[in-house]
């Protein structure tokens, strides 16, 4: 879509867009999928299926604090932005 409007219309929704994935993002991911089959692999060994769902609530906590900072992240640069451009206007239309 070329259009904010067409784009406000549909629903902006920048959380279903594709992240751009950067080496230190990759490299990140990678790390947490390697630790995360290190804490399985320990759970299955020593049978404890109450540590592993405590990791499993707390890795679904993390997310949801994420989703919350994501979106809160997401209105101030949003509020940031209209509060520049009102300025840009007011400013422009005060020196004519």
């Amino acid at each position: 879509m070329d259009s904010i409007l067409e784009e406000f219309y549909f629903g902006i929704t920048p959380c279903d867009r594709d992240y751009k994935e950067t080496p230190e993002y990759i490299r990140l991911n990678k790390e947490l999928k390697e630790n995360e089959e290190k804490l399985y692999k320990f759970f299955d060994e020593n049978k404890n299926n109450e540590l592993e769902k405590a990791f499993e609530r707390v890795s679904e906590l993390n997310n949801e604090i994420a989703s919350c900072e994501k979106s809160q992240r997401f209105a101030e640069g949003f509020s940031l932005g209209v509060r520049l451009v009102a300025e840009a206007f007011y400013y422009t239309d005060a020196k004519l």
